[in-house]
């Protein structure tokens, strides 16, 4: 975990280094018609402030996907909150029970999350979980789509 906040955050070498080489890519992608995104994934941007830190850095050159899976425990949804407003896409993914039923409470507050930021950029819906009762991905996607059509314009 890299330690700091604010200013000393965004001086932090792992962040800099990030941001430097997200801006590389981000101006050999721009060249070529394509648009470089992040998302909160592994160590570098396990937390809000640190992958709001790397997007300071590169001031609009990199977008943002939020993905509902990666930020875990109490804090989860206050980070989730916390990059919500700079997303330019999100990545659906819901929480599984033992049968694997998924947790339609936690997916919608996620998505609640979203809609209170004013997302609405694209809902990619992830499924990565073990099938059950003999169903399979198309199955899971399409419980998947039904709880977060109501959440599309």
């Amino acid at each position: 975990m890299l330690r700091g906040h604010g200013a000393e955050l965004l001086a932090h070498p792992v962040i800099r280094l990030s941001a430097q080489n997200l801006c590389t890519l981000a101006a050999y992608a721009g060249e070529r018609g394509v648009q470089v995104i992040t998302e909160n994934f592994r160590a570098t941007a396990e937390r809000a402030d640190q992958l709001l830190a790397i997007l300071e850095l590169r001031a609009g050159e990199v977008g943002l996907c939020a993905d509902f899976g990666n930020f875990k425990g109490a804090a989860k949804y206050d980070e989730l909150a916390a990059i919500a407003p700079y997303a330019n896409s999100t990545h659906a993914k819901a929480l599984y029970d033992g049968e694997g039923r998924p947790d339609r409470s936690e997916l919608a507050r996620c998505l609640d999350v979203m809609a209170a930021a004013g997302f609405d950029g694209p809902i990619s819906l992830i499924f990565d979980t073990p099938f059950h009762r003999g169903e399979d991905e198309w199955d899971n996607l399409a419980v998947l789509r039904e709880l977060v059509l109501p959440y599309t314009v």
